[in-house]
């Protein structure tokens, strides 16, 4: 049956001119008609005749032509529906990459600048003590922490020693304080 429909779906035109010679034919070889008439009656006959014999076929064919074109739609939409399956998948993975590319450049740069500002910290790690002698910085705190258990003394190093100790450890929470909320928002979009 599909055959038949797509035979008739393809070869529609040239269906309807076959089926238009073939009516005529028979009107002419049944009814001698081998000269043109001239009166009134004898041509709305003819045209009687062919339009009541040529409508139905040229209906069913126009029918078959409109089927044919739904099916091609159908066809048509469900690729379209296919591709925007495809496209959406796309566009989720280019997202998720532009969401790791803007994390890596950010994070990346903020480590940049710890790194920085720990070079130019450890070039002053060593301190003048009170005695006029120069000691190293963090040997000084860790000793009054770790042996002596003066915590006092120790946040008193930190603030007096030296201005960058701050300017250090702020770029040291902003990095942590990033990657944690960064985290966090992929965490949310997994489970989401």
């Amino acid at each position: 049956m599909k055959k038949i429909h797509d035979f008739c779906a393809d070869n529609t035109f040239l269906i309807a001119f076959i089926a238009i010679l073939v009516v005529i034919a028979a009107y002419v070889f049944n009814f001698h008609a081998h000269n043109f008439s001239e009166s009134n009656g004898d041509w709305g006959t003819f045209g009687d005749f062919f339009g009541g014999t040529l409508n139905p076929l040229l209906s069913f064919l126009a029918l078959i032509i409109l089927l044919r074109t739904f099916s091609m739609q159908k066809t048509e939409l469900d690729l379209q529906r296919e591709e925007l399956k495809d496209t959406k998948e796309l566009l989720r993975l280019q997202t998720q990459t532009q969401i790791k590319q803007r994390f890596e450049s950010t994070f990346f740069a903020l480590l940049n600048v710890h790194n920085q500002v720990l070079q130019n910290f450890l070039k002053y790690k060593k301190v003048e003590c009170n005695d006029g002698s120069k000691n190293d910085f963090f040997e000084n705190i860790f000793n009054q922490v770790l042996k002596e258990n003066d915590l006092k003394t120790a946040k008193t190093s930190f603030e007096t020693g030296n201005p960058m100790f701050g300017h250090y450890f702020r770029i040291l929470y902003q990095l942590l304080r990033f990657i944690f909320i960064e985290a966090s928002k992929n965490e949310n979009i997994k489970n989401g």
